[in-house]
């Protein structure tokens, strides 16, 4: 997570660190990455906008473990068989 820290301060003790110039966009977008409900982001940062799209993970499968008997939870995976999400229990 980028924190209100991250962006406090001054560079050399002269720039401050909230400058567009130094806006860390690769750091927000390793935090928005480390969601898993996260496919995908894009962060642009301008001199008077931060624009930040994100690519959600789509289900296609549903895994509720390797024992059909046995059904404690549930979980969507993506296309790419990467689990993301708790599932709900369907009954």
């Amino acid at each position: 997570m980028v924190r209100p820290t991250a962006l406090g301060g001054r560079l050399w003790n002269i720039i401050p660190k909230h400058n567009w110039l130094l806006f860390p966009g690769s750091k927000l977008r390793a935090s928005i990455l480390a969601h898993p409900a996260f496919k995908d982001a894009k962060v642009e940062v301008g001199q008077n906008a931060l624009s930040i799209t994100v690519e959600e993970r789509k289900p296609a499968y549903l895994w509720c473990g390797n024992d059909p008997k046995v059904i404690e939870s549930c979980f969507f995976a993506d296309s790419e068989a990467i689990i993301f999400a708790d599932a709900p229990i369907f009954s």
